[in-house]
């Protein structure tokens, strides 16, 4: 700690006083150098400019693919933060093995990581709202759920694989392809057909050639088990197109890739880690599992035209399904919209927030994370959901709806099942028929009531009810309201009715036993080397 002179009175004195001062200043200065000296510059920008240049040269010279780049960076853009942290940390590990005190500037190193996350979440906002809804396999052809982070360096190139081979009645085919899309239909004869078109990505021609070896797709019968599979890690892609025999089983395995099956008579399994499934046509009993947890992959799903049942888990986005015979059981979390038309049996929906039991959707029901939407559907219905507004119309049979956070609006029709809805914290609209008889009772606990059915009204301002009977009674109606309103109408006494669900399409009749038929032609691998795509 300087010290401070003391007062001086004579002139003498005062100038020694300066000269002190002065030194003072000159010592402060010095200090300041050496400490500037002492400070050194980081090795981070400099090296993120030299992977820039580096980057863009490539782009520029075709070795990488500008759009592949950028579908890489959305999804791995978090390995340049690490990147960033790893260089920082063998600076202070230099800094603290220096013979003299090292001080960096911050500033620069900080700025960088702000700018290389604010891009990283921008790419990978674009993924959901570009792509739609975050669906794994990008529109640019390439998987961006790739196991592979460098597999946007080189050139794309493509060649085309087929195969056929005679399969026994009755067959169970497996599928395996790791990175591809997979579309089963059913074949005209006996045979299987095996289509593989691959894509490789690759800095040389040779190599690529080398992975097209690898994905060659490999067909296996053994007894009246049939396995295609397709070996390979995460340098390409394999798109399978395969015919079987209509009445074969099939069992899809598909880790990144998107799965089709149309028009087969036999049951089918798909498990989809990182794609979308599509089942139409199907005469038999169908399951589909997408996604690997909650908060992982989501893929979209839709079933038409199926004869049996239709079972679906998993992370799902989007869920469409129509016009099916058996029964549909619906297990998972769903994101997006779900869409049920024409269920015969109805079916079980289950979530972390809805359970969902139905036993015939005539018209339709839609869902998405705040609505519930239900039309002309068939008892018994029981819903108990949370934070979703419930709008069901035209509802015959039983009905049980146990709701909270959530506006409940009930339309029932002829033939009257027992109802009971119980809804927390908002209000309940019941329409019931106009010649209905039925006995109700209910309750709205800080809520008004009131009734177009000339039923009296007891209870103070912060408690309502109402009991009685309509018409010859009959049917058990009974809601509970807790601080929402309860609110009884007279609805409309006719059920628009839907014509039974039309038959499906028929299968194409097979040939005679021995007669010529067309199929894929076979061809040996790899005829010609593939035409690079620049």
């Amino acid at each position: 700690m300087a010290t401070v002179p003391p007062a001086y009175s004579s002139r003498e004195q005062q100038r020694q006083a300066k000269e002190y001062w002065r030194a003072q200043r000159q010592a402060a200065r010095m200090q300041q150098s050496y400490r500037r000296g002492m400070r050194r510059s980081s090795m981070t920008g400099p090296i993120v400019l030299i992977a820039i240049g580096v980057i863009a040269l490539l782009i520029e010279t075709g070795r990488i693919q500008g759009e592949a780049f950028w579908l890489w960076y959305r999804q791995w853009w978090p390995l340049v933060l690490i990147g960033i942290g790893v260089v920082a940390l063998l600076e202070w590990l230099i800094d603290r093995n220096s013979a003299t005190p090292v001080r960096r500037s911050l500033g620069g190193l900080v700025f960088l990581v702000v700018v290389v996350s604010i891009v990283g979440f921008c790419a990978s906002a674009s993924r959901f709202n570009t792509f739609g809804n975050g669906s794994s396999h990008d529109s640019f052809g390439f998987f961006s759920d790739n196991e592979n982070p460098f597999s946007f360096v080189g050139r794309e190139y493509d060649n085309d694989v087929d195969t056929s081979q005679t399969v026994p009645a009755g067959s169970s085919i497996g599928v395996q392809n790791p990175h591809g899309d997979v579309t089963i239909t059913a074949s005209t004869d006996d045979q299987i057909h095996v289509h593989a078109h691959q894509v490789v990505r690759s800095m040389y021609q040779d190599d690529a050639n080398r992975t097209f070896h690898q994905l060659d797709p490999k067909l296996t019968v053994s007894g009246t088990s049939v396995l295609v599979r397709v070996d390979g890690g995460g340098d390409g892609r394999a798109d399978l197109t395969i015919e079987v025999p209509k009445t074969a089983t099939t069992d899809i395995t598909a880790d990144h890739g998107d799965v089709t099956l149309e028009g087969l008579t036999g049951a089918a399994n798909v498990t989809a880690k990182h794609g979308d499934v599509k089942f139409d046509g199907m005469a038999g009993n169908v399951t589909a599992h997408i996604g690997e947890g909650r908060y992982s992959h989501r893929g979209d799903f839709s079933a038409h035209g199926i004869e049996g049942d239709v079972t679906l888990d998993g992370g799902l986005n989007d869920v469409t399904i129509s016009e099916v015979r058996g029964k549909v059981l619906l297990t998972g979390e769903y994101f997006g919209d779900t869409h049920l038309e024409r269920l015969a049996q109805g079916g079980h929906f289950h979530s972390s927030r809805t359970d969902m039991e139905v036993g015939a959707i005539n018209g339709d029901m839609t869902m998405d994370s705040d609505d519930l939407h239900l039309a002309q559907v068939a008892g018994p219905l029981r819903i108990v959901t949370r934070s979703k507004n419930i709008d069901a119309s035209q509802v015959a049979g039983d009905v049980h709806i146990d709701s909270t956070n959530g506006d409940v609006n009930l339309a029932a029709v002829s033939p009257l099942g027992n109802i009971q809805i119980i809804n927390k914290n908002r209000p309940i609209t019941l329409s019931m028929p106009p010649g209905a008889n039925f006995d109700i009772n209910g309750s709205a606990n800080g809520g008004e009531l009131s009734n177009d059915f000339n039923l009296g009204v007891t209870g103070s301002d912060n408690n309502h009810a109402v009991s009685g009977q309509v018409g010859k009674g009959g049917v058990k109606v009974q809601l509970d309201a807790d601080h929402g309103d309860i609110t009884i109408r007279k609805g409309e006494d006719a059920m628009q009715m839907v014509e039974p669900l039309p038959p499906l399409p028929p299968v194409a009749p097979q040939p005679a036993p021995g007669a010529k038929v067309p199929h894929i032609k076979t061809v040996k691998p790899v005829p010609a080397p593939p035409v690079a795509q620049e």
